[in-house]
């Protein structure tokens, strides 16, 4: 614990004091040279205030498309690591969410993070973490076309596997992240729902919750999940009031999705300009139609930034 506060005060330290355009460059720096530092982007307990919207915005338009590039990319390698801790401490935004939504290969990427660090020694362990963090973002809030992807793939298996064989992962947080990913999941798939029905998930998630190494509070959650997908699968089973609280359970958490907009404070990417926008979504700015991660806050600053130097690095998101 005293290794890890002192990696994240250093990273703190480094970009304290510093503009988020010089913030930024800085992490980028780390990531291309693959400094340990990064990997504590994962790290929830990094302050606010070193990595603020701002800086994640400037982040997301130097990086984005490279970084999601890369997790995309094979064979898997330190690279992934680096890049994967790099998109967990942007991914909060909306700009970013938005672009990941519309990746429609970015689930398959996950399953590959997933089945490799089944295989690979202890330093590629925050693998593991970053694919269950980066799901989480997709499905809060996610478009419904997701759960499809999701349905056609290996991942529910994958996430399975982590509790049944309670698979090593380097914040027990993200435990908890699983548990919450596979009940959206399964409330807005049937095909999922059927996938977990034959994973005997239920039992699973049972079995999961007495396990001595979990905390009392982390037991009754992955009870709770239990129980959930147990009436999900059993659905036509289920009397009448246990029903309705399921199905009054559901709507608080399609509500809670699809309300789970992050409020940010965003910059006009023209340099020149820095119009801020507090405590406002991003959609109150123009987005660049081509890269889908610039923001504008008018056509005039959209155009300026184009001739400045942002045409020569605009590229379009890949599929």
């Amino acid at each position: 614990m005293a290794e890890e506060e002192e990696k994240r005060e250093s990273l703190s330290k480094l970009i304290e004091g510093k503009s988020p355009n010089e913030a930024a460059e800085l992490v980028l720096f780390l990531v291309e040279k693959h400094d340990f530092r990064v990997l504590d982007l994962c790290n929830d307990e990094l302050p606010d205030a070193a990595l603020n919207d701002t800086l994640c915005q400037h982040i997301a338009e130097r990086a984005l498309k490279d970084v999601v590039d890369m997790l995309k990319s094979k064979p898997i390698t330190d690279r992934h690591l680096f890049s994967g801790a790099l998109l967990v401490g942007i991914k909060d935004i909306r700009v970013v969410k938005k672009y990941l939504w519309k990746d429609k290969m970015l689930i398959q990427a996950l399953v590959e993070l997933l089945r490799f660090s089944k295989i690979a020694t202890d330093a590629y362990l925050l693998l593991r973490d970053i694919a269950v963090h980066l799901l989480q973002t997709l499905l809060l809030g996610g478009p419904n076309s997701l759960f499809t992807i999701i349905y056609e793939s290996d991942l529910i298996i994958l996430l399975a596997e982590v509790l049944k064989f309670k698979l090593k992962v380097v914040s027990f947080f993200t435990y908890e992240e699983i548990l919450l990913s596979l009940i959206i999941i399964c409330q807005n798939h049937q095909g999922c729902v059927k996938k977990c029905h034959e994973l005997k998930l239920q039992d699973v998630l049972l079995d999961f919750s007495k396990w001595s190494e979990l905390d009392s509070n982390m037991k009754e959650k992955a009870e709770v999940a239990s129980n959930c997908i147990n009436h999900m699968v059993n659905l036509e089973e289920l009397p009448d009031h246990k029903k309705l609280l399921l199905s009054k359970f559901t709507h608080h958490m399609n509500t809670t999705n699809k309300t789970c907009k992050v409020l940010e404070t965003v910059i006009c990417s023209n340099p020149v300009c820095g119009k801020r926008q507090p405590d406002e979504r991003e959609k109150k700015f123009k987005k660049c139609g081509r890269c889908r991660i610039n923001l504008y806050c008018s056509r005039n600053c959209q155009v300026t930034h184009w001739r400045s130097g942002h045409s020569k690095i605009c590229s379009p998101p890949t599929d």
